[in-house]
């Protein structure tokens, strides 16, 4: 069973949050704050957080984690809306191809259809890197490489790591072998708005144009000038684009999006 945790009233919209990958759900605390009204759930993804204990073995078992923990907390759970960073997004996409009747609706950044190139020199560099990752110096250089403010709630790394070298050498295992067919994408139903920032990693921002044109319920946009954590970046940009596609409301201001 996963850490879950909820902000708000049963009674609001649903969201559940998905955060990146060494993270845990507190990453998410400002953009949540800035969200009033919604029922915003988090959980710690597995080998993360408060649920480092449960072991990361696959995407595909981190989603079914997911659900069970939802299933457990929430009887007569139906439809939520679900938002995704980095990590989280590639455990959301697999919770919507498993369960797609779980998910109404879905805003996931940072993340690749198409499998990664040279994914093996990505791996050979995890393992080198993953042993120092976890410590805090290396994580201020890397947060402050991708323009995450000091005090954000993204730069939570202060309290501790968030999770092991074992589990970030999983993650790289995961999503750089990571890839779906053009008749998967074609079969999902559910509302997603894939984004991403305009200086992400090639492969994330050719994924976009792909998400565009194979999924039936699907939009893309880019977020200009921003990178991966573009949430911490612009976390009213970010607050925006959740607000407006979860409420069904117009194409959010200040994200460019991608035509078919």
């Amino acid at each position: 069973m996963l850490y879950i945790h909820n902000h708000g009233n049963t009674g609001d919209v649903p969201i559940l949050f998905l955060h990146g990958g060494g993270y845990a759900g507190d990453m998410w605390n400002d953009i949540i704050n800035a969200m009033p009204g919604f029922n915003s759930i988090v959980v710690d993804l597995p080998g993360h957080g408060k649920s480092r204990e449960v072991p990361l073995t696959t995407l595909a078992d981190a989603a079914d984690a997911v659900v069970e923990t939802l299933s457990t907390n929430w009887n007569g759970l139906g439809p939520i809306n679900m938002v995704g960073l980095s990590f989280g997004s590639y455990v959301g996409i697999n919770l919507i191809i498993r369960f797609p009747h779980l998910v109404s609706s879905a805003l996931l950044s940072g993340f690749a259809v198409d499998q990664i190139p040279n994914g093996w020199w990505l791996r050979v560099m995890g393992t080198v890197i993953s042993p120092i990752a976890t410590q805090r110096w290396f994580r201020r250089l890397s947060e402050q490489s991708m323009n995450i403010p000091k005090g954000n709630a993204m730069d939570c790394w202060r309290d501790g790591p968030k999770t092991t070298p074992s589990t970030l050498r999983r993650i790289l295992q995961e999503v750089t072998r990571f890839e779906l067919s053009e008749e998967i994408l074609k079969s999902i139903s559910t509302r997603i708005l894939a984004v991403a920032g305009s200086q992400e990693h090639p492969a994330i921002l050719q994924s976009l144009s792909t998400l565009q044109s194979s999924l039936p319920n699907g939009m893309s946009g880019v977020a200009p000038k921003l990178g991966h954590a573009w949430p911490a970046e612009a976390p009213d940009l970010f607050v925006l684009c959740v607000r407006s596609w979860i409420l069904r409301q117009e194409f959010p201001t200040g994200l460019t999006r991608l035509e078919t």
